[in-house]
């Protein structure tokens, strides 16, 4: 999910509230906040915003596309300009 994410965004981040996500897999917020963990451990996800605990907001992260062939072409097909935000909002 993460990953079509990052494709469908470009290189901006992404945004991945555990509470909106879990009833898509049917777990609760909490295995969706543990699977992200072992996403980050692994390299898959980078965190770059983090709000203070008890903040619902949704953390910001960036999923390692060119882990996945898959993804990796689907986003320089979306993205030619390398996902560029400013070249792709003119």
């Amino acid at each position: 999910m993460a990953g079509w994410l990052q494709v469908l965004l470009g290189h901006r981040n992404i945004l991945l509230r555990l509470r909106t996500a879990a009833p898509f897999f049917d777990v609760s917020h909490t295995t969706v906040g543990q699977w992200c963990k072992l996403a980050e451990l692994n390299g898959l996800l980078k965190r770059t915003k983090q709000y203070p605990k008890g903040v619902r907001q949704a953390a910001e992260f960036r999923f390692a596309v060119h882990c996945f062939p898959m993804l990796a072409q689907e986003m320089s097909i979306r993205w030619p300009d390398g996902g560029s935000v400013q070249k792709r909002e003119k």
